[in-house]
């Protein structure tokens, strides 16, 4: 990888393009670490440190990137929590290991406007079974490590200690408060001004590990998607050997589009098993079929021989790719586009669902489910399992997808759309555009296309 450019000014493409490849490769599944594993290293009282990675069970060949000390079922000894590149995003570790040992967790509260008592240092004087007396020091810090937060409660392990000899705070204005010694190990909460241990009694969380179900399914891979985006206009070929652009967002139905062909003996099977839906879900929707025959006498066949009443379309080796580009920004890691594949878009051209493989009747029904949500509802109903939000939405550009298609010329670019929507006299193609452009930056360029179009519409 090349060096980071010294001024931020200077356009470096060799640095910006090895990032790029850097970000494809860990994309397409590779480790970004090499699938190195975790190493964790046991501190012996200062004089030495020991690998315990494996004895631990904590040398995850993971790409591991933050980790966090904290107890989450409040037995006063510290868990671990990572958080991982790959999956899986988030691993809990709960520690169990050999005796438990005596601890306390302390609570700073501080006067306004630093309530958080942040920078305030705790000093826990003590004299060890040996005999030897020891300052145990804590600090209260707002992160811990690389890419990590820390839980507000200090910890103090009272593993070795005979006898507490006395507590201080001193807080971050220089002021050092004394406090009554704990009488026994537990959570308490300090307050400053006060002088005062209060105890905060917590009930100890049984944790019972158990496996979550997988997620995968044997033979097709879903996915709702849990922002909204919209499907590009495309190039596209017909029956009748003509060739123009298409645009998949002008139905006011919610539509259903198989990529399909002779030679897919699943794309077959798929459509007989479609054809058995129940019939009132099979009214809820419009079909579209997308082939990727090579000629057109082939799909025709394909499609007389199927009984596939639904419109079909060529696809343009460019719409392959552009389809092909979609998927990979948004599934991760990368996928190979293979038939089959569907996906699902409301009325307007909001993508809502993807299938790589066959699609089953009740996948479609929870997904059709899904064009009634936005926001954070949408969020929660896409997630695969249950929980809450904690942040708000992404909020990704209309042309997220569509801008960066145009530039690798895979998609027709908003002039070409016009021409050919002017060529063929195409009301739908042209309102759809009009749509398109009020969204798009307001440029020189942009403006004198959008006052073409409107004098088309007029």
């Amino acid at each position: 990888m090349p060096l980071s450019p010294v001024d931020p000014r200077e356009k470096n493409d060799n640095y910006k393009n090895s990032w790029a490849n850097i970000f494809r490769l860990t994309r397409e599944g590779f480790s970004w670490s090499g699938r190195e594993r975790n190493r964790v290293f046991f501190n012996l009282e200062g004089k030495d440190f020991v690998d315990a990675s494996y004895v631990t069970s904590l040398d995850f060949p993971d790409d591991a990137r933050a980790v966090l000390a904290v107890d989450i079922d409040f037995d006063t000894d510290l868990d671990l929590v990572f958080v991982n590149r790959n999956s899986p995003r988030i691993r809990v570790m709960q520690n169990l290991i050999g005796d438990k040992k005596p601890a306390i967790m302390l609570l700073l509260e501080g006067k306004p406007p630093n309530t958080g008592a942040l920078g305030a240092r705790v000093i826990l004087e003590v004299i060890l079974q040996n005999g030897e007396r020891r300052k145990f020091i804590e600090s209260v810090n707002i992160s811990q490590g690389f890419l990590a937060g820390q839980s507000r409660y200090v910890h103090l392990g009272l593993g070795k200690v005979k006898k507490i000899v006395a507590l201080s705070v001193r807080w971050r204005k220089g002021v050092v408060e004394r406090f009554p010694i704990p009488g026994a190990p537990g959570y308490y909460l300090l307050k400053e001004g006060t002088g005062e241990l209060k105890r905060l009694d917590f009930a100890k969380i049984n944790i019972e590990p158990q496996p979550l179900p997988s997620l995968v399914k044997k033979n097709n891979f879903e996915i709702v998607l849990s922002t909204e985006l919209f499907f590009p206009p495309f190039w596209y070929g017909s029956f009748d050997g003509k060739e123009g652009i298409f645009s998949l967002n002008v139905s006011d139905r919610p539509l259903l589009v198989l990529g399909i062909a002779s030679w897919c003996l699943p794309c077959r099977k798929e459509i007989e098993e479609i054809k058995k839906w129940d019939r009132e879900l099979l009214d809820s929707f419009d079909l579209v079929g997308l082939s990727f025959d090579k000629d057109f006498e082939t799909a025709k066949r394909f499609a007389e021989e199927i009984s596939f009443k639904a419109p079909f379309i060529m696809l343009d080796t460019k719409a392959f790719e552009a389809i092909e580009y979609i998927f990979r920004r948004i599934i991760e890691p990368d996928p190979e586009l293979a038939l089959p594949f569907s996906f699902l878009l409301a009325p307007g051209g909001r993508l809502v669902a993807i299938w790589l493989g066959t699609i089953e009747e009740d996948s479609l029904s929870k997904a059709l489910r899904a064009i009634e949500f936005t926001g954070n509802q949408l969020r929660l109903f896409a997630a695969p399992r249950g929980g809450r939000v904690s942040t708000e939405p992404l909020e990704l550009p209309y042309h997220f997808l569509t801008v960066p298609l145009i530039e690798l010329k895979l998609l027709p670019s908003w002039r070409e759309v016009f021409d050919f929507a002017k060529d063929q006299s195409s009301y739908t193609l042209l309102n759809l555009l009009y749509k398109e452009l009020l969204k798009l930056p307001t440029t020189e360029d942009n403006l004198i296309l959008l006052d073409k179009v409107i004098k088309e519409l007029d």
